[in-house]
Protein backbone atom coordinates (compact mmCIF):
# COMPACT_ATOMS: atom_id res chain seq x y z
CA UNK A 1 0.00 0.00 0.00
CA UNK A 2 3.04 2.48 0.70
CA UNK A 3 4.35 1.96 -2.41
CA UNK A 4 0.96 2.27 -4.00
CA UNK A 5 0.22 5.26 -2.18
CA UNK A 6 3.68 7.38 -3.25
CA UNK A 7 2.86 6.89 -6.55
CA UNK A 8 -0.29 8.62 -6.56
CA UNK A 9 1.71 11.43 -5.04
CA UNK A 10 0.95 10.64 -1.32
CA UNK A 11 4.42 10.81 0.10
CA UNK A 12 4.57 8.19 3.26
CA UNK A 13 7.11 6.59 4.99
CA UNK A 14 6.56 2.53 6.27
CA UNK A 15 7.63 1.25 9.52
CA UNK A 16 7.18 -2.16 10.92
CA UNK A 17 5.22 -2.26 13.86
CA UNK A 18 7.45 -4.83 16.05
CA UNK A 19 10.86 -2.88 15.48
CA UNK A 20 12.67 -3.95 12.27
CA UNK A 21 10.26 -7.44 12.17
CA UNK A 22 8.30 -8.85 9.56
CA UNK A 23 5.63 -6.72 7.57
CA UNK A 24 3.28 -9.08 8.45
CA UNK A 25 -0.04 -7.73 9.42
CA UNK A 26 0.51 -3.66 10.58
CA UNK A 27 2.41 -0.87 9.96
CA UNK A 28 2.34 2.78 10.52
CA UNK A 29 2.13 4.99 7.80
CA UNK A 30 3.44 8.53 8.02
CA UNK A 31 4.18 11.59 6.12
CA UNK A 32 6.44 13.04 8.89
CA UNK A 33 10.01 12.65 10.16
CA UNK A 34 8.85 10.52 13.08
CA UNK A 35 10.88 7.63 14.14
CA UNK A 36 9.45 4.07 15.28
CA UNK A 37 10.33 5.13 18.77
CA UNK A 38 7.42 8.18 18.37
CA UNK A 39 5.59 5.95 16.24
CA UNK A 40 5.66 2.98 18.93
CA UNK A 41 4.45 5.28 21.33
CA UNK A 42 1.30 6.42 19.82
CA UNK A 43 -2.36 5.35 21.54
CA UNK A 44 -5.56 4.80 19.45
CA UNK A 45 -7.26 6.86 22.14
CA UNK A 46 -9.51 9.86 20.52
CA UNK A 47 -8.63 12.26 23.35
CA UNK A 48 -5.13 11.77 21.94
CA UNK A 49 -5.43 11.99 17.85
CA UNK A 50 -3.44 15.38 17.70
CA UNK A 51 -0.56 13.06 18.24
CA UNK A 52 -1.36 11.14 15.12
CA UNK A 53 -0.69 14.09 12.69
CA UNK A 54 0.85 12.65 9.47
CA UNK A 55 0.50 9.36 10.61
CA UNK A 56 -1.61 6.56 10.04
CA UNK A 57 -1.98 2.83 11.62
CA UNK A 58 -2.63 0.63 8.94
CA UNK A 59 -3.79 -3.42 9.88
CA UNK A 60 -5.07 -6.27 7.73
CA UNK A 61 -8.14 -7.65 9.22
CA UNK A 62 -11.02 -9.99 8.95
CA UNK A 63 -14.58 -9.19 8.19
CA UNK A 64 -15.34 -10.05 11.77
CA UNK A 65 -12.89 -7.06 13.06
CA UNK A 66 -13.85 -4.22 11.40
CA UNK A 67 -17.22 -3.63 12.78
CA UNK A 68 -16.00 -3.53 16.15
CA UNK A 69 -12.85 -1.25 15.44
CA UNK A 70 -15.16 1.11 13.32
CA UNK A 71 -17.31 1.21 15.98
CA UNK A 72 -14.32 2.22 18.60
CA UNK A 73 -12.32 4.50 16.24
CA UNK A 74 -15.35 6.57 14.53
CA UNK A 75 -14.53 8.59 11.67
CA UNK A 76 -10.49 8.10 12.52
CA UNK A 77 -10.21 5.18 10.01
CA UNK A 78 -11.10 4.04 6.77
CA UNK A 79 -11.34 0.24 5.59
CA UNK A 80 -10.13 -0.02 2.21
CA UNK A 81 -10.27 -3.59 1.17
CA UNK A 82 -8.63 -5.69 3.85
CA UNK A 83 -6.67 -2.99 5.56
CA UNK A 84 -7.96 -0.62 8.60
CA UNK A 85 -5.95 2.67 8.68
CA UNK A 86 -6.58 4.50 11.76
CA UNK A 87 -5.10 8.40 12.49
CA UNK A 88 -4.60 11.68 10.94
CA UNK A 89 -7.83 12.95 9.35
CA UNK A 90 -6.18 14.76 6.75
CA UNK A 91 -3.79 12.16 5.89
CA UNK A 92 -6.79 9.59 5.73
CA UNK A 93 -8.73 11.96 3.45
CA UNK A 94 -5.90 11.90 0.82
CA UNK A 95 -5.41 8.25 1.05
CA UNK A 96 -8.80 7.97 0.38
CA UNK A 97 -8.90 10.37 -2.61
CA UNK A 98 -5.38 8.60 -4.23
CA UNK A 99 -7.26 5.12 -3.11
CA UNK A 100 -10.40 6.09 -4.84
CA UNK A 101 -8.41 7.87 -8.36
CA UNK A 102 -8.19 5.46 -11.32
CA UNK A 103 -4.83 4.27 -12.69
Amino acid sequence: MAVHLNRKGVKVQLWTVPKNGPLNHSAYLTSTVKTWRNLNALTKDPRRIHEWRGTLYCERIGESEATHLLEQWGDRCLIVGPFLLYGDAELLQRVRIALAESD
